[in-house]
C-alpha cells in the first residue's frame, strides 16, 4: 500500500475547497443574480439634470423584486438592488421617477442634495427589460404642458 505524502494531500483537499466554492458561489452570474443596470434619464429629449437627487425605481410584479438609484446631476442614474450599484435581477420591471422622500423636522439633511421641484407627465405603463448583460436604459419623459 502506497502512503500520499502530506504536501500532497493538502494540495488536493485546497484544489477540491476552492473548485467547491466557485460552484457554490455560481461564479457565473446567472438569473438570479444582478446584473448592471444604468442609463440616462431625459427631459424632453434633454439630459433630465433638473432631477438631480431624484429616485429611479425599477419594480418587477413578476419577480417580487425592486432596484432603485439616484438621478445625478447629469442626468444619469445607475440601479441597485442588493447593494448600491450592483444592478437588477433579470426581467420585466415597471418604471418610475419620483421625487426624493422629504425628511422629517427631526432627520438630518445636511448630506442630501437640494432637490427642485419639476413638472413632468408621469410615464403610463413604461416597462422595461433586463437582460443578463450590462444593460444601458434610457428613460424618456416629456414636460407637463
Amino acid at each position: 500500500m502506497k502512503i500520499i505524502p502530506s504536501a500532497f494531500r493538502r494540495a488536493l483537499l485546497l484544489s477540491v475547497t476552492v473548485v467547491a466554492g466557485f460552484v457554490a458561489s455560481g461564479c457565473g452570474g446567472g438569473p438570479n443574480a444582478p446584473y448592471p443596470v444604468r442609463g440616462t434619464v431625459f427631459l424632453d429629449a434633454e439630459p433630465a439634470t433638473e432631477l438631480a437627487g431624484w429616485m429611479v425605481v425599477f419594480n418587477s410584479n413578476e419577480l417580487h423584486k425592486s432596484a432603485s438609484g439616484v438621478i445625478k446631476a447629469d442626468g444619469t442614474y445607475s440601479l441597485g438592488s442588493s447593494s448600491a450599484n450592483d444592478g437588477a435581477i433579470p426581467g420585466t420591471y415597471e418604471v418610475t421617477v419620483s421625487a426624493p422622500d422629504t425628511p422629517g423636522p427631526s432627520e438630518r439633511v445636511k448630506n442630501r442634495p437640494a432637490v427642485k421641484a419639476a413638472a413632468f407627465a408621469a410615464p403610463k405603463n413604461l416597462v422595461v427589460t433586463v437582460e443578463m448583460k450590462t444593460n444601458d436604459i434610457p428613460i424618456q419623459l416629456k414636460r407637463k404642458k
